[in-house]
């Protein structure tokens, strides 16, 4: 490995700081489109996209739409998306302006309901009583952002 001087050493290092801040930024944005990914993904898997997903449970009552019943106008899903990015935390939500046209349940986001229906303090007296998780603490995710983590460090000085 060749010798360098201080001087030498200072010149490598003086843009890595926006560098860094710019990778920084670039991981969050692209950690953001993996969870929505991951999640969505959950839609196609019928469970939770992560090792302990289990099958969601099925529809208690008469069920009369068309297609499978948690991607049936494919609205929930599609409505999973980045919230923010602020101070380095990615928050991804599904967004409640995309069931005001919904062709079913006009109005009414029930990503609440299916994702953590416990935590509801007024219970829905029809529709899903049992929880189907879609959004959460994922291993699939995490090993995703494993991934996209080593970026962090391109073309800084090594």
């Amino acid at each position: 490995m060749p010798k360098i001087t201080p001087r030498q050493m200072i010149a490598q290092w003086a843009g890595a700081s926006h560098k860094f801040q710019v990778n920084v930024h670039n991981f969050e944005v692209e950690a953001g489109k993996a969870a929505v990914e991951v999640f969505q993904k959950s839609f196609e898997l019928k469970r939770f996209n992560g090792a302990s997903g289990k099958t969601w449970a099925r529809w208690q009552g008469r069920y009369q739409g068309k297609g499978s019943l948690m991607n049936e106008t494919g609205t929930l899903k599609n409505s999973i998306k980045v919230k923010s990015i602020k101070n380095h935390k990615v928050t991804v939500f599904t967004d409640p302006a995309d069931f005001v046209n919904s062709a079913r349940h006009q109005g009414f986001c029930y990503a609440a309901v299916h994702n953590n229906l416990d935590s509801l303090s007024n219970k829905p007296l029809k529709g899903p009583k049992r929880e189907r998780q879609f959004i959460g603490h994922s291993s699939v995710l995490f090993n995703e952002l494993k991934k996209l983590s080593v970026h962090i460090f391109d073309g800084l000085p090594r």
